[in-house]
């Protein structure tokens, strides 16, 4: 029987890592698309061409040659360690001169691929969403051979406060990166981007973007009920902290989160635990070490857990009576974010004062926000916090805006669904 849908083409070379930061967002896209009524087609990266079907449309993976020269982009694990040296020098090489990342290699293969082809003929939209941004390599070129509607889900900025340090020290790499994100973006329908500054920075610089520049942040997880939290045993004061802090940002220093709260430890006697829930990188785990001691001659305990899965995580954040969240973008809001939120739980937030992040906490009041840039004597706002956790006496709520409804009706009104 003929498949009568419309059709959606997604360019997400990560779909099926679920450790990336853009998989859970298109779950919603897929979600909100095929419930009306759309055929969606998932395009990621993988080991091999494959074509699955899926109740909600089809998942093609087309195979990423750069696997074979030591990258992997799909979330998996190769073992091959033959010629490593040669791989390395290959791996500089293609980062120098692959614009705008190595994944363009595969988004250029993408596009006249015959599994890719025999779908593309009669799809309505075709959206990409980054990182990385070479994703968008293949829905422009897809888009401009099929007479598509093109649609950019860039997330945060491309060249706007850039984590690549190719583009930061060489001008010449920057000047064709920009002569490439400038032909993309003129033929997109509509771009959509995490904050109100993200959506700023890019329409002061390329100002044929302000009437097609969407806000669509990253929202609350759906089907999430906040419970009442149990007492923890020996009165303890449990603060949780989930995920990464360095990663690909430098800036996100975990010493900074740990300096401000040494610095508080020193006022309370009370007896406090720290727990830091996610993957941190041996170079953190080395200067927790070093502050552990420091703590306890407060009374305060480090305890470190790798990441565990997000049913599980949720429910360890029930038992926290604060939580904590470092952030040192302008732009950029953490997505664990939205997850603190909807637990209502107090969040001292350390943030960039009049950042994405502090616009967001001067509107939910169980955020309590210092300048991580000047945070000596920021002394009211900790002891608010840390009263909230002790107490349990505060003001919460959570926002319609980030919301599953609000968010599925801002996409699917730009893509006039």
């Amino acid at each position: 029987m003929m498949d009568l849908r419309k059709k959606i083409m997604i360019i997400a070379p990560f779909w099926g890592n679920e450790k990336h930061v853009g998989h859970k967002r298109i779950e919603r896209f897929i979600r909100w698309t095929s419930g009306k009524g759309f055929k969606v087609i998932i395009v990621n990266a993988g080991y091999k061409d494959l074509e699955i079907k899926k109740d909600w449309g089809l998942e093609i993976t087309i195979k990423d040659p750069t696997i074979k020269l030591g990258f992997n982009f799909t979330g998996g694990s190769s073992n091959e360690t033959r010629y490593y040296y040669l791989k390395s020098l290959l791996r500089k090489v293609l980062i120098f001169y692959v614009l705008p990342d190595v994944l363009a290699l595969w988004s250029k293969k993408v596009v006249g691929h015959p599994l890719i082809q025999k779908q593309a003929g009669n799809v309505e939209i075709i959206l990409s969403s980054s990182p990385p941004e070479s994703a968008h390599i293949a829905a422009y070129n897809l888009a401009k051979g099929n007479n598509a509607k093109l649609v950019i889900d860039m997330r945060d900025g491309w060249l706007d406060d850039s984590l690549s340090k190719l583009l930061n020290k060489i001008p010449f790499r920057k000047k064709c990166e920009a002569s490439l994100e400038n032909k993309i973006l003129k033929r997109a329908d509509y771009i959509f981007v995490t904050s109100i500054m993200w959506k700023q920075l890019l329409n002061s610089r390329l100002t044929f973007t302000k009437n097609k520049t969407i806000v669509l942040t990253n929202g609350y997880p759906i089907n999430f009920i906040p419970m009442e939290r149990t007492d923890s045993i020996n009165n303890e004061i449990i603060l949780f902290h989930t995920g990464r802090f360095a990663g690909s940002r430098k800036s996100q220093k975990i010493s900074i989160l740990l300096d401000v709260l040494l610095n508080y430890s020193k006022t309370d006697m009370n007896k406090f635990n720290l727990v830091l829930l996610g993957d941190l990188e041996p170079e953190e785990l080395k200067i927790i070490s070093q502050y552990r001691s420091k703590f306890l001659e407060y009374g305060w305990e480090i305890s470190c857990n790798k990441a565990v899965p997000r049913k599980q995580m949720f429910k360890m954040l029930q038992e926290a009576n604060g939580l904590l969240l470092l952030s040192t973008s302008y732009a950029a809001v953490p997505s664990k974010l939205y997850e603190y939120i909807i637990t209502k739980k107090p969040t001292l937030a350390i943030a960039l004062n009049e950042s994405a992040v502090w616009g967001i906490g001067k509107k939910v009041p169980q955020i309590f926000l210092i300048d991580y840039k000047n945070y000596v004597g920021s002394d009211i706002p900790l002891m608010e916090y840390f009263q909230a956790c002790k107490t349990g006496q505060f003001e919460s709520d959570v926002p319609q805006e980030f919301s599953d409804d609000y968010l599925a009706k801002t996409f699917l009104k730009a893509l006039g669904i």
